[in-house]
């Protein structure tokens, strides 16, 4: 069985896809060979492994030896094979097509699965060369434009090397739509938009494409956020759960709206994802023109390409009157109401928050230009209470709201406590060719693969410790807020399990910010969407 793992630009995650697919695969007992076809050889770098301990696996095809000869062995059931990057002397494709062309049958006999993580682009000519060895095709993309169109060119060449392979589509940072009136989950259909015609891909060929993965972003995916810090963390998660009760407290003003489902939960993004309704009327307008480009972008575009050729000045409307007119209305009551403003502001100030910390982080200014904690942590208290007493709240958004006061007391506790430096501790550490101590990534990857007994204990330590005082933090917050109908219970009692629980993913989500691979964290939602995916596509390519 083989997978091939390409996308049609950098910086989509593919190499990262690729990775976790080979873990997850080799953590339920298959014997995967992974190959690196990327010229810059990212899945080594990913893994950190020590540029000497390549030394002694050999590249060149002519060599004697035999298939162990030209592979390292990362972990137990898991190989990167052919691991060296391309040097100007030796193009990576001839090399490695010909060390593949002569392994090909040991490769067969060796692995249970092989996965190809191909370079990005549509230019490279080892996508060209080893295409034809594939019957799976992975493509990778993210959920906006230009990613979809890279992605779609990819298909089209792909589908000329190989008119039957079967394509498949893997979503990184997924999110269900976006305020410019793109569809993220309409890849082709997004490609073929902005191509001539004998460029886009027919309708046959996009009967047999099949989305195998929706990932949401995640801060363990991201590979540019190499600080461990408990405060950008938490405040991801918290302005997540805020995001979920806005959501939730949208979906209750649109739900009478007089407009097909999908239209009203795309009315409802909109209202999520533009938040200020200070101009009702003009809201509306560009409401509409969303919607014009997103439901039925090529219909309405087609008509009106005609209708401007006859000269009729007619404008083509989404909306009929009566709904405009209802829509108008949610809009304005929207507006009115004090806890979508006061959800919307306090994301608004998240948001600053965040970015603020982050741009510290990569030295691009001065921590602590402003107190954005301080106003975060009186913002968030203030909406709690609005939340508390809110009559006709969803369990759904009750819940979101339980999460976002852990979550506040989870901040004040790790960071006034100053928890960095002790969750730093239980980040393996070795020293880089400088001397400096950096992250020995490799080994807290293996940590996700296997049980590591010490780790774990120290882990579970430290949960015993942080835990009195976030719980101690809640019942302040209570005490001075009136929370209680945000405080997690279990026939009437406080539930001590679940905070545990939330802390222990909460921990592991901190630890592991930034290291590339995300595969065995329970409830966390990109974790999830991973295995769901492996899962699907194993069912596919297993024959």
């Amino acid at each position: 069985m083989s997978v091939a793992v390409g996308s049609g630009k950098g910086g989509v995650g593919k190499s990262t896809t690729a990775l976790n697919l080979a873990l997850l695969y080799a953590k339920i007992g298959k014997r995967v060979g992974l190959i690196d076809l990327d010229p810059l050889s990212n899945i080594a770098v990913i893994l950190d492994v020590d540029s000497n301990a390549l030394h002694d696996v050999e590249s060149d095809p002519v060599a004697p030896g035999r298939l162990s000869t030209f592979t390292y062995s990362c972990f137990d059931g898991l190989d990167i094979v052919f691991p060296h990057a391309a040097t100007r002397e030796t193009g990576a494709s001839g090399r490695k097509k010909r060390l593949f062309l002569r392994f090909a049958e040991d490769l067969t006999r060796a692995y249970d699965l092989l996965v190809f993580d191909m370079p990005a682009g549509i230019s490279n000519e080892e996508n060209l060369d080893f295409l034809p060895f594939v019957n799976n095709l992975l493509v990778v993309t993210n959920a906006e434009p230009t990613s979809h169109v890279s992605a779609g060119g990819y298909i089209k060449s792909a589908l000329e090397i190989r008119p039957h392979i079967r394509i498949l589509l893997w979503h990184n940072r997924y999110r269900p739509a976006t305020e410019t009136g793109f569809n993220p989950r309409a890849v082709v259909e997004n490609y073929n938009r902005y191509v001539l015609d004998d460029l886009k891909i027919d309708s046959e060929s996009i009967r047999f494409l099949r989305d195998i993965a929706f990932v949401p972003p995640d801060p363990a995916l991201n590979l540019l956020q190499t600080e461990l810090d408990p405060q950008v963390t938490v405040y991801g998660k918290l302005r997540e759960v805020i995001e979920l009760v806005l959501g939730e407290r949208i979906h209750d003003l649109t739900r009478r709206l007089p407009v097909g489902r999908k239209t009203r939960d795309l009315i409802g993004f909109y209202l999520l994802r533009n938040r200020d309704l200070s101009n009702p009327a003009g809201y509306l307008r560009d409401l509409d023109r969303f919607l014009a480009g997103l439901v039925e972008s090529q219909t309405l575009g087609n008509l009106q390409q005609l209708l401007l050729r006859l000269g009729k000045k007619t404008k083509l409307q989404t909306f009929t009157r009566e709904q405009a007119k209802a829509v108008l209305i949610t809009i304005r009551d929207a507006a009115k109401d004090e806890l979508r403003g006061e959800l919307a502001r306090v994301l608004s100030i998240m948001d600053d928050a965040t970015e603020e910390l982050v741009n510290a982080q990569r030295g691009f200014m001065q921590s602590g230009s402003l107190d954005r904690a301080r106003i975060v942590n009186n913002a968030v208290p203030r909406l709690l209470r609005l939340l508390s007493a809110e009559k006709e709240l969803s369990p759904y958004a009750l819940n979101a709201g339980s999460l976002a006061l852990f979550y506040l007391a989870a901040e004040l506790e790790l960071v006034e406590g100053d928890a960095a430096p002790r969750l730093k501790q239980l980040v393996p550490a070795r020293s880089d060719a400088r001397g400096r101590t950096v992250r020995d990534r490799r080994r807290q990857i293996a940590r996700l693969i296997r049980r590591d007994e010490e780790y774990h204990g120290d882990f579970y330590h430290n949960i015993r410790e942080f835990f009195p005082g976030i719980t101690r933090r809640i019942s302040e917050l209570n005490r001075t807020h009136d929370l209680s109908p945000l405080i997690l219970r279990k026939a009437g009692e406080f539930h001590g399990e679940a905070y545990v629980k939330l802390l222990t993913h909460l921990l592991h989500d901190i630890i592991n910010t930034g290291l590339g691979v995300n595969i065995s964290f329970t409830y966390n939602a990109a974790s999830q969407a991973i295995r769901a995916g492996a899962d699907r596509l194993l069912e596919l390519v297993e024959p």
